[in-house]
């Protein structure tokens, strides 16, 4: 959802738009604001860990512009944390975010898969994996490719990992990522690769 938005705001002729638009991107590690040219720009916290000083610095800068900047958080840890700090944000900025539960939930893949069940969505087989046991029964119904991925990325995930996603071609790999990933993210998903 929010590298097509990224890319989609890219796209706006700022002069017409005639506000000032606040990007958040953690991998820039930056908060920039647009007019048209840039007018605003300050450095963010470079570590996940670090969240709230993203707030404080929006928080900081917020009062300087003259009109209600539109704030759009790029990546999964902006997106929750302008969720979980949008009363104290509104005072200073517009965003269109849905309500906190359905944040929350989009972004918690377990969560998610039993939304999607009990709403009849058409998903692939999927596994929900505490332990290795259960990754073998899984390992054995599954069919490959398939891919294994955290409910939810944690820091640690993060400090250990630049992907989201793994992708096993066999049982074997699949045991392999199992073995050396899920210290970092407890539960995990395994689902079959859809083409």
């Amino acid at each position: 959802v929010t590298s097509w938005l990224k890319d989609y705001v890219d796209s706006w002729d700022h002069h017409r738009l005639g506000k000032h638009l606040i990007r958040m991107h953690r991998r820039h590690h930056i908060v920039a604001g647009y007019t048209g040219r840039q007018t605003a720009i300050a450095v963010a916290p470079a570590r996940i860990d670090a969240i709230h000083g993203v707030i404080d610095l929006l928080m900081q800068i917020g009062p300087q512009f003259e009109q209600k900047p539109v704030l759009v958080p790029c990546e999964d840890w902006n997106v929750k944390n302008v969720s979980r700090h949008r009363d104290l944000l509104k005072q200073y900025y517009q965003f269109i975010l849905p309500d906190a539960d359905m944040i929350d939930m989009v972004f918690n893949k377990m969560q998610f898969y039993q939304f999607a069940r009990e709403h009849d969505f058409p998903i692939p087989q999927t596994f929900i994996v505490t332990n290795r046991a259960e990754l073998e029964y899984a390992a054995t119904q599954l069919a490959y490719p398939c891919v294994m991925k955290p409910t939810g990325r944690s820091l640690l995930w993060e400090e250990h990992t630049k992907f989201k996603v793994y992708k096993a071609q066999n049982a074997q790999e699949l045991l392999g990522y199992y073995d050396f990933f899920h210290q970092y993210a407890g539960v995990l998903l395994v689902q079959e690769w859809v083409m």
